[in-house]
């Protein structure tokens, strides 16, 4: 199973006349690949298997390993890209992919969201510095230092005009999987079943839910034979929400001032010229989906804020006070009525899934499992060692459920130093300066709970040992 989390943003600097300027380079949509780059995130790189026909944007990204790194490594997880696309013009996103372990795939889809968005990532800060983010909040920090670090305007003093005119906006997630991956887990209740044409390889299902007040929209893309064509419907979903959300902005700036187009000038001619050609990816987005789903663009619309009364009849009055030509203004009419699918949004608390308020017994015991699965992967050791060494990893879960309610988040942290011990154990390959490393992590992590819980300290040197022991240490 594959996880594509995407944080799109919409950069309004080429339709306002205050600064900030943003810098020239990358030379955004066709960037010189290996020579260009973005300064605090990456070098530009050519996309390996390519982008779409007919949508800008998608052939080349920067990398982000500079300005997002993953903390700790998750058993379950494992990140395979982080990147940057932007289409030259209004439209970025930043885009994570992650992929599931098969064996360690939970029943509820929710519960293994929920353990995604707990990933904790170091997000650069545009004054320096680091702060550690879960993957569920990064989305702004990054665009706030895309903003900042895009600008001409280096000084500190400049960081609030960045971050007017560039704006995170909500998040999408794409979730491919196998027909088998499908059977093996349960999606939410509201999620909705599209109907798809018979030979489009795969089936589509489309939900919304609210996370600590941020709404989400999920596609889970099931493929059965052909994973191009899933690929395909991937990177097709999520520029076209992308687009969607770009084209909100710049609709609402100009409704509110942001964007002070006066008649006929060159931000006017600008806006206009941007409307009209993101008009062909996004209003004719049916001819492109019709080979998967006729669906498909009724249930993107849903994802979006509609607009409240008066607004559009507010924006299209300003349009024609600007001299707007005819055409521009029949596409935007035509794109703020546009019908969507009513969705019921599914709001999920992330305490019932990690028990946040009462005990921990909920984190270790996932841990336990996600490890005990892990041990059985390994490639390593004897059927008797990884018995003792999954026996061992049940004993310490045990006792750590018996710590004081004050001490909770120490035993979270023994566990899950075992887990990434474990973790590392089942590599190919493993350095072994990597798993003495982990092994004193885990055995100083158990020493301070030596007074609640004696005993973890016998028991996490004990899998230490067993751990070297198979690797020949």
């Amino acid at each position: 199973m594959f996880f594509h989390v995407q944080f799109p943003f919409s950069d309004l600097r080429a339709f306002v006349k205050t600064p900030p300027e943003s810098v020239s380079t990358p030379s955004w949509p066709s960037p010189i690949v290996d020579v260009e780059f973005v300064r605090s995130f990456g070098c530009v790189r050519r996309r390996p298997k390519g982008g779409l026909t007919g949508w800008i944007g998608e052939a080349a990204f920067c990398q982000i390993r500079r300005a997002a790194v993953l903390q700790a490594r998750d058993s379950a997880f494992r990140l395979v890209f982080r990147r940057l696309y932007f289409d030259g013009v209004a439209s970025g996103k930043f885009e994570f992919g992650l992929r599931m372990h098969p064996n360690l795939l939970s029943r509820p889809l929710q519960q293994d969201f929920a353990r995604l968005l707990d990933l904790t990532f170091s997000i650069r800060q545009p004054k320096g510095g680091t702060v550690d983010l879960r993957l569920l909040e990064i989305g702004t920090p990054l665009t706030r230092l895309y903003g900042y670090s895009t600008s001409k305007i280096m000084h500190t003093d400049g960081l609030e005009e960045p971050k007017r005119v560039v704006q995170a906006e909500g998040p999408t997630v794409v979730i491919e999987m196998t027909a088998e991956e499908f059977r093996a887990v349960s999606l939410p209740g509201n999620a909705f079943p599209l109907a798809v044409t018979p030979l489009a390889g795969v089936a589509l299902h489309f939900w919304c839910t609210t996370i600590e007040g941020r709404t989400i929209a999920f596609w889970c893309v099931v493929f059965r034979s052909r994973q191009d064509r899933a690929r395909w419907l991937r990177i097709f979903l999520l520029r076209l929400s992308a687009e969607h959300r770009a084209l909100r902005r710049v609709l609402q700036a100009i409704g509110s001032r942001l964007i002070d187009a006066t008649r006929r000038d060159e931000v006017a001619q600008r806006v206009q010229d941007y409307i009209n050609d993101v008009s062909y990816r996004v209003l004719r987005c049916e001819a492109k989906v019709a080979p998967f789903s006729s669906e498909i663009e009724r249930f993107a619309f849903s994802a979006l804020e509609s607009a409240r009364p008066g607004e559009t009849a507010a924006l299209i009055a300003r349009l024609h006070a600007l001299e707007f030509r005819g055409n521009i203004i029949r596409k935007i009419e035509a794109y703020t009525t546009k019908p969507g699918v009513t969705v019921n949004i599914e709001r999920l608390d992330m305490s019932e899934i990690y028990n946040i308020n009462n005990s921990n017994n909920v984190v270790i015991k996932s841990t336990l499992n996600n490890s005990q699965l892990t041990v059985g992967t390994m490639a390593a050791g004897t059927d008797d060692e990884k018995a003792n060494l999954k026996g061992l990893l049940q004993q310490l879960a045990d006792e750590l459920k018996k710590v004081p309610q004050e001490q909770t988040k120490q035993a979270e942290t023994v566990m899950k130093r075992a887990d990434q011990l474990v973790t590392e154990a089942a590599e190919d390959e493993p350095d072994p300066s990597i798993l003495d490393s982990l092994g004193e992590g885990l055995k100083k992590a158990a020493d301070f709970l030596k007074g609640a819980v004696p005993a973890t300290v016998t028991i996490a040197g004990q899998i230490v040992s067993l751990i070297r022991a198979i690797h020949g240490g």
